[in-house]
């Protein structure tokens, strides 16, 4: 089996990815690889799992929130999620976080308010619909379009950020925990619908917003190729299941602190209704349609 993601070392898709392979592998009794296809926020990886045989042994690791989430594409050629077959939610939802570096002199959000109006900022950030909603709700707010500089990755954002390209940036939260054995970044907002516990002080821009106060958040998930048959299904997800209950899954999921938490097809149908809810709502404030 393979397991293909779109974002590389040390982001998301790759640590559950990971998380889970060793077991799967003992499960399986068959060899299980984790192989990164990057590009287009994650449309090469879709393309080479949908392009696949149907026959379980080649699965999408990927970001849910995503622009391939959205069944309303004018192309039909364009690849979504919806001609996939679901086969798990690895994890619960995840919101985007608003950072910057230790060295900047924005602090809060009050001072990233203050820098806003000063002059035009430049941000770090992919083309994810996790960071895309959010930004275009700060830039409807203030009424300015930032400056962009593509960061695929979370080192490419912590190189940006460090190396003076880029005021601030768009992180998951999850990647705000750890930073490469250096100190974590600072992040001044989260757009989920509660404070994270783990960055204490840190609002949610429901708080601290002034234009839509929508929760933003998407789980990491698993999909096959369309096509599956549904006995294949049903065993790819059951050893999925099992994989994220396995001991030693959870304990390196703990020292990750890594939100692992294993579902079935209907939760992650359910997570899509939502996101979708989401995209709709927020479809105007887009910079250009998805």
């Amino acid at each position: 089996m393979t397991l293909i993601e779109p974002f590389g070392p040390n982001s998301s898709t790759d640590d559950a990815a990971a998380l889970l392979r060793p077991a799967l592998t003992r499960l399986l009794e068959a060899p299980v690889t984790v192989r990164e296809v990057s590009g287009d926020a994650g449309g090469r990886a879709l393309a080479e799992v949908s392009k696949s045989v149907p026959d379980g042994n080649t699965l999408l690791v990927a970001q849910l929130l995503s622009p391939f989430i959205d069944p309303e594409a004018e192309a039909p050629e364009r690849p979504s999620f919806r001609k996939m077959t679901p086969v798990a939610q690895l994890t619960t939802g995840i919101s985007a976080a608003l950072v910057v570096s230790h060295a900047s002199p924005i602090t809060d959000w009050k001072s990233f308010e203050e820098r806003v109006k000063a002059g035009r900022l430049r941000v770090a950030h992919n083309p994810s619909l996790l960071f895309a909603l959010p930004l275009a709700m700060i830039e409807a707010q203030f009424g300015q379009r930032f400056d962009d500089v593509l960061a695929s990755t979370r080192a490419e954002v912590i190189a940006a950020l460090d190396g003076g390209k880029a005021d601030v940036g768009f992180l998951p939260t999850i990647s705000l925990l750890t930073a490469d054995n250096r100190p974590p970044l600072r992040p001044i907002a989260t757009f989920g619908g509660a404070r994270n516990p783990r960055f204490a002080g840190v609002p949610t821009y429901r708080e601290v917003g002034q234009g839509l106060r929508t929760a933003i958040t998407g789980p990491i998930v698993m999909f096959g190729p369309g096509g599956m048959a549904s006995g294949v299904q049903s065993a790819l997800t059951r050893s999925v299941q099992d994989a994220g209950n396995d001991p030693e899954v959870r304990k390196a999921a703990t020292a990750l602190r890594y939100p692992l938490q294993v579902g079935g097809p209907d939760l992650l149908l359910e997570s899509m209704g939502r996101c979708t809810r989401v995209l709709r709502d927020m479809r105007p404030y887009l910079r250009t349609p998805v």
